[in-house]
């Protein structure tokens, strides 16, 4: 489903493991004032590994607030 409000400027990413970060741009379409909740989810990679030792991740559960005008 498109959400009309917010979105990504790549929804394709290729890191290698040598990579020390990745920086993602969230879109605010319209512009206006908001709030958007941006989390990571496990799949290939996984934060925590099976044996509670740190993953392949750090994970991200924050709260993304726009100010009126702002579109990333």
């Amino acid at each position: 489903m498109k959400n009309e409000e917010f979105g990504f400027s790549c929804v394709h990413y290729s890191v290698s493991e040598a990579s020390k970060s990745l920086n993602i741009m969230v879109e605010n379409k319209k512009k206006l004032a908001s709030r958007v909740r941006v989390c990571t989810v496990d799949a290939e990679a996984k934060a925590i590994k099976s044996d509670g030792s740190p993953g392949d991740y750090e994970r991200v559960d924050n709260v993304v607030e726009f100010k009126k005008g702002e579109a990333h």
